[in-house]
């Protein structure tokens, strides 16, 4: 309703089926599909009495998430299609929670790279006048965010930065951001594994935000693939071999957390190269006892 000013009309229902419940206050609103025996009591459709100019007054203003293009020239040709591609999937993430007036590209050097009307551009200091929180994610950032800031701050701000090709190290850091708290993302206290797509990210701070009570250790496991997956329990393992701990058991105790499978514990020890291989093999074998004695 809100990005094609559609409507719902409610003067008029459709035989329909219920499709699910959500809880409004103290409300509760049945979302119906077409074809079915109950009449629905409104319609969403082209015309109607409830508009975006009733929607639009209910939604917070903060907190906005900004992308930082100012560095976007500096991409080859593949990684800027790579950065065009997770802005659109940066604005998806944001829909979950917000909506498309709430994504600002700041300090925007590429002419028609706005998914759409919606999604502001604004200039770094205008942004920072604007906002008064304002969380910049840095992966070289002296402090980890806290969970305080995760549920309090006006803005969050990223990197659009892609080093697919080009190695960019310490970039972030250059975002000429005064006002900003530089922070980094991390999962039990470590960057490692942490994903790097803006999109993942985004989500990840959202969810924490607005469904776990500022819990981004859950979800950044929730948006980690596998191959985070693998770089952590790799670094993991490494970790305990150095500090004369058993990599397996660390392994497998992180492996229980991130919920990996079998097939990335193996290929993450295997990674490490710790004794040679060895350590995949007992996993292997620690595995296939589990799946006899569930099967027995």
């Amino acid at each position: 309703m809100l990005v094609k000013n559609s409507k719902v009309n409610l003067e008029r229902g459709l035989k329909s089926r219920e499709w699910f419940k959500a809880k409004v206050g103290e409300a509760e609103v049945i979302y119906m599909w077409r074809g079915g025996e109950e009449v629905s009591d409104a319609v969403h459709e082209r015309y109607g009495h409830i508009t975006r100019d009733d929607l639009e007054p209910l939604l917070d203003e903060v907190p906005v998430v900004g992308v930082y293009m100012g560095f976007a020239l500096l991409h080859t040709t593949r990684e800027f299609k790579k950065l065009r591609l997770q802005l659109w999937d940066a604005l998806n993430a944001i829909r979950y929670f917000l909506w498309d007036k709430h994504l600002i590209l700041v300090d925007n050097v590429v002419p028609d790279i706005r998914p759409n009307e919606y999604v502001r551009e604004m200039k770094l200091d205008v942004f920072e006048e604007k906002y008064n929180k304002i969380i910049l994610f840095d992966p070289n950032a002296e402090y980890e965010v806290s969970k305080e800031e995760i549920l309090s701050a006006d803005a969050f701000l990223f990197g659009g930065i892609i080093d697919k090709e080009v190695p960019r190290p310490g970039l972030t850091s250059k975002i000429p951001c005064k006002s900003c708290l530089r922070r980094k993302i991390t999962l039990f206290g470590s960057i490692i594994g942490v994903p790097q797509n803006i999109n993942k990210l985004i989500f990840a701070v959202l969810r924490a935000r607005y469904e776990l009570g500022g819990d981004l250790n859950k979800a950044i496991i929730e948006v980690m693939g596998d191959r985070e997956k693998r770089w952590r329990l790799m670094w993991e393992a490494i970790w305990a071999y150095k500090a004369g701990e058993d990599p397996l058991e660390r392994v497998l105790k992180m492996a229980k957390i991130l919920g990996a499978s079998e097939k990335t514990v193996i290929r993450a020890l295997k990674m490490s190269g710790i004794e040679g291989g060895e350590l995949a093999r007992r996993v292997q074998a620690i595995y296939r006892g589990k799946d006899r004695s569930q099967n027995g």
